[in-house]
């Protein structure tokens, strides 16, 4: 095996579970189709993120307690050493075993990301895995420049509804007005980075909203029916049709399709009585 099975009884999807951000990665540079080094923005500030210049495309030492036979890394199929979150409010740390991101021999959980860059949701089970497919669609948000937490949001959670005077950097948290983003591109008090929509066209964007990239409201005047999408936050004010059988954040998960670009740690996913939740940390700095 490559990574471990479900991580609890309960748990009847593992394959979901095992959606996160560094295992999408490491595929993919497994594969041949990227490298390491394109997974760090050549403008990366935080010290936090590095590239895996220890990426083993053989017989990964990562694997090691991994659940499965054999576990010498002989029939993995990536790297699960390669981190896609790193040292970050609501993140799940390199070296977190639940996540999928083992400690390489020898070294130690050091709270390291691979990764500079934030996605899409890819969970099958969610809405917005619509949008992981070839929609060619120029407004949806795929890839890009990760970003930082905004008025509403909270440490935990992306969701919040459109504020009132508009959004604003959050004002206490460290990824709001101390965030490393915003010193990757622009200016320090704002956010700007590209970001690469379904269409395959990259926008180099200079608002976290920006006008072109809408959704729909559940407000009936005219004004308001549709406004304009932050990328990094999940509005509960979506028109999504509402759900009695979750709480307030699984129902953002799991129906709401408005764009969200975050790196993804650990992703649990259970399935009870018919009903399919979701429990993901995402990766804010």
């Amino acid at each position: 095996g490559t990574v471990g099975g479900p991580l609890t009884t309960a748990d009847q999807i593992p394959a979901q579970n095992k959606d996160n951000t560094g295992n999408i990665l490491s595929i993919l540079i497994w594969n041949g189709s990227i490298t390491p080094e394109l997974c760090v923005s050549p403008a990366e500030v935080s010290p936090f993120v590095k590239v895996d210049d220890a990426y083993q495309t053989q017989r990964p030492s990562a694997v090691a307690g991994a659940t499965g036979t054999p576990t010498d890394g002989t029939s993995a199929q990536w790297d699960p050493g390669f981190s896609g979150t790193g040292n970050a409010v609501g993140g799940e740390a390199f070296g977190n075993t639940a996540n999928g991101n083992r400690v390489r021999a020898g070294q130690t959980a050091s709270q390291l990301s691979n990764n500079s860059y934030g996605h899409n949701q890819p969970f099958q089970f969610a809405s917005r895995a619509a949008r992981w497919r070839n929609t060619f669609n120029s407004t949806e948000a795929v890839f890009g420049n990760r970003g930082p937490s905004y008025n509403g949001t909270t440490a935990t959670s992306d969701v919040a509804p459109f504020p009132a005077a508009g959004w604003a950097l959050h004002p206490t948290l460290p990824s709001g007005l101390n965030s490393y983003t915003l010193a990757i591109h622009g200016g320090r008090n704002t956010w700007e980075g590209n970001i690469g929509y379904n269409d395959s066209h990259v926008n180099f964007e200079t608002r976290p909203d920006p006008a072109e990239t809408t959704y729909r409201t559940t407000s009936t005047a005219a004004a308001t029916a549709t406004r304009a999408d932050n990328l990094f936050v999940d509005e509960n004010d979506e028109n999504n049709g509402g759900s009695t059988t979750t709480s307030t954040e699984q129902v953002a998960i799991l129906r709401n399709t408005n764009n969200l670009l975050r790196a993804w740690g650990k992703v649990a996913v259970t399935s009870a009585g018919g009903n399919t939740t979701a429990t993901l940390s995402r990766w804010v700095d």
